[in-house]
């Protein structure tokens, strides 16, 4: 994630925005790389998912 988009003032844009949410996807992809982390793996891809379904990536 760059620091341009982590430390932004005001709002982020609909471009940085994706970029944003493409953090689950690459923690998930680094920590499912370690043996027996396969659960913490799924913790780390949904920990952005809210109990109204705003969430993401899955919008559960």
């Amino acid at each position: 994630m760059s620091d341009a988009i982590l430390l932004k003032q005001g709002t982020l844009d609909e471009v940085e925005w994706r970029e944003m949410r493409m953090h689950t996807e690459k923690g998930y992809r680094i920590v499912a790389k370690i043996p027996g982390m396969a659960e913490a793996a799924e913790i780390v891809f949904s920990h952005e998912e809210r109990f109204d379904g705003s969430g993401y990536p899955r919008g559960l």
